[in-house]
């Protein structure tokens, strides 16, 4: 038993089976502080892959507004400004129709802040440029 202490006392872990757990194959002491950058590293590479889905699926959606001109403007992304002026879209497509020129029920119908798909917008603001576009009856 007496050799088995000074074996313990040898390697440094004062005899503590916990101790002896905290060592890599090597021998060595495993570094708490590694395990906590390893995690937080899996972490931000969740997080980044998570928004980098988002921003991928965003580009699929359009909705139709008017630029600060008042024209009627089909935007990619979502309808939203985050705090500190951060929009969520992005101007694709900006139509000779000025909202001066529509209807109540025209504007209801086009400035509802549904998503779209970039065909059904174009359709959409297409028919309006003709002058196919009649609002919803209520």
């Amino acid at each position: 038993m007496a050799s088995t202490r000074a074996r313990r006392a040898r390697r440094g872990d004062g005899g503590s089976r916990r101790a002896c757990r905290s060592r890599d194959r090597r021998g060595r002491r495993a570094d708490p502080g590694a395990r906590r950058v390893g995690k937080l590293g899996v972490a931000l590479a969740f997080a980044g892959a998570i928004a980098a889905a988002l921003v991928l699926a965003l580009q699929g959606v359009y909705f139709i507004g008017t630029d600060r001109y008042g024209q009627v403007t089909i935007y990619n992304g979502l309808p939203y400004t985050l705090p500190g002026g951060i929009k969520l879209y992005t101007e694709y497509f900006v139509s000779g129709v000025t909202t001066a020129e529509l209807g109540p029920n025209e504007r209801h119908r086009l400035f509802n802040d549904q998503l779209r798909s970039q065909s059904g917008a174009a359709d959409l603001v297409q028919a309006l440029e003709l002058g196919q576009v009649q609002g919803e009856s209520q």
